[in-house]
């Protein structure tokens, strides 16, 4: 007998000749033998070895402690002792306390155990809408621990200025504090200082006005102008004026005008 090894469809087999097939061992009866599958015929095939029942499961081996990331090609979800989910937002909310109800809340831990808390009323800081705010009445140091102003900064720090440009004749409004404010026509303008009781503007409100063009800019008000020009009208293109509130109806005025 010639062991020819595992029996396939495009060997030719001579007479003795001895394959495996689906376990068991078949010897051939016959030369030029093709594409006759053993055990199909027992004129061309001869059981040499027939194969054996399956025995039993062996010990299963110890479950993995570690495995090294490049062994993982897909995504591996952990269930014993884990979420069970695949993605990482997924595996925090099934790991945090209820959402249910609790929006606007933060997490907080007492050292053993999570839980949603609230922020307590009257606490160092209020948020209104896009509006942080500090409740107490000392000040904030930024650099510094010991801040002597509501607002010191030990370091450098960015500013821009916010530029309201008009066209034509405008009535400054409280949200124009600390801007710059461009008149810009070929005509005369009028910038008017309207009464606390029309537009409530806070005292220390201030901004910068500019003539941008060839048009006359004149500053109006029924209110109280302190300045030392007669007739509050631009000296030219280019001319700018500071304005300052400095009582309930009372402006300051100084700059370039007549």
């Amino acid at each position: 007998m010639v062991w020819k090894g595992t029996w396939t469809d495009t060997a030719t087999y001579l007479t003795h000749d001895v394959v495996a097939y689906q376990g068991s061992s078949y010897k051939s009866l016959q030369d030029d033998l093709t594409n006759i599958v053993p055990g199909s015929n027992a004129a061309k095939w001869a059981m040499v070895a027939q194969k054996g029942d399956t025995g039993p499961q062996g010990p299963e081996g110890p479950a993995p402690s570690s495995m090294p990331a490049s062994s993982i090609t897909g995504t591996l979800p952990i269930v014993n002792g884990g979420t069970g989910a695949t993605s990482a937002t997924a595996a925090f909310n099934a790991l945090a306390p209820v959402q249910t109800s609790n929006s606007g809340k933060y997490l907080t831990t007492d050292g053993t155990n999570t839980s949603w808390s609230t922020v307590a009323a009257g606490g160092p800081w209020t948020t209104t809408a896009n509006n942080i705010s500090n409740n107490n009445s000392g000040n904030v140091g930024i650099g510094t621990t010991t801040p002597n102003h509501e607002l010191e900064v030990n370091g450098t720090f960015a500013a821009r200025v916010a530029i309201n440009a008009q066209t034509s004749s405008y009535i400054l409004d409280a949200t124009d504090n600390n801007k710059f404010i461009t008149m810009d026509s070929s005509g005369a303008m009028t910038l008017t200082l309207p009464l606390n009781s029309s537009v409530t503007i806070p005292v220390g409100f201030q901004c910068t006005i500019a003539q941008k063009n060839t048009g006359t800019v004149t500053i109006s008000s029924s209110a109280t102008m302190i300045t030392t020009a007669t007739t509050k009208v631009f000296k030219a293109k280019g001319s700018a004026v500071t304005l300052v509130k400095t009582g309930t109806d009372e402006w300051m005025l100084f700059g370039d005008m007549n």
